[in-house]
């Protein structure tokens, strides 16, 4: 048997999923500025390919997953 719930109750448990879901956003969104910066601050440097690669590759494995 299927239990529902009071339209207030469920109300504040869509604004929870929602809530989840815009920090999942944010903190990509966050990680993302970072990983950019990083690149920027890095390109001038000889390493600087191998550290960006590196980085961007740890960037996609974290987005992705």
């Amino acid at each position: 048997m299927v239990n529902f719930l009071p339209p207030n109750k469920e109300y504040i448990r869509r604004l929870g999923r929602k809530r989840k879901t815009l920090i999942a956003e944010r903190v990509f969104h966050v990680n993302r500025i970072k990983v950019l910066l990083f690149i920027k601050a890095f390109e001038s440097t000889s390493l600087c390919v191998v550290i960006v690669e590196n980085a961007w590759r740890s960037f996609e494995l974290g987005a992705a997953g």
